[in-house]
Formats: C-alpha cells, structure tokens, sequence
C-alpha cells in the first residue's frame, strides 16, 4: 500500500497548500469526495483519467506527481508507478 499512500499523500499535500478540502477537490476535477479520500489515504489506485483531472484541479503538470522531490519516501522504491501499471 505504500505506493498508492505515497502519490496520495502528495495529492493531500498540494490540496491543503491551495487551501482546498476534499469535496472541493473532487468538486473540480468531477471525482466524488469519498474517492479523493480513498486516494488520499492509499485505499484506492488513482486512475490515469482521475490523475489527470486532479491535475488540473490542482493546477499541476501530471508529472508532478511522480518527480522525486514531491513523493514522500523513497521514490526509488517501489514508487507510486506500481499503482498505476494496474488496469
């Protein structure tokens, strides 16, 4: 779970930075509050079209999420790109 933990915990990170709750969130990028949640705590697997909606919601480049200086931990191992490689 460490993974999806990881790419939530920046999700949650780059939220709370733009003063945002959840249901706002989810509110911008048309994802349900409960999912963002999910998300947030490494209880679901961020799909690649959500990814890209919190994106924008959060007014990020995608691939902020995976550069290193943004992912909590190691992103050397066994990173947030796990989580994604699932269908």
């Amino acid at each position: 779970m460490a993974q999806r933990l990881d790419l939530g915990q920046t999700i949650r990170r780059l939220r709370k930075a733009r003063g945002m709750s959840s249901a706002r969130l989810g509110h911008s990028a048309g994802i349900h509050p409960g999912r963002v949640w999910a998300i947030e705590n490494g209880y679901a697997c961020v799909r690649s079209a959500e990814l890209l909606k919190l994106a924008e919601a959060l007014d990020v480049a995608p691939i902020h999420f995976f550069e290193s200086e943004n992912i909590p931990g190691d992103p050397e191992a066994d990173g947030a790109w796990e989580c994604l490689s699932r269908k």
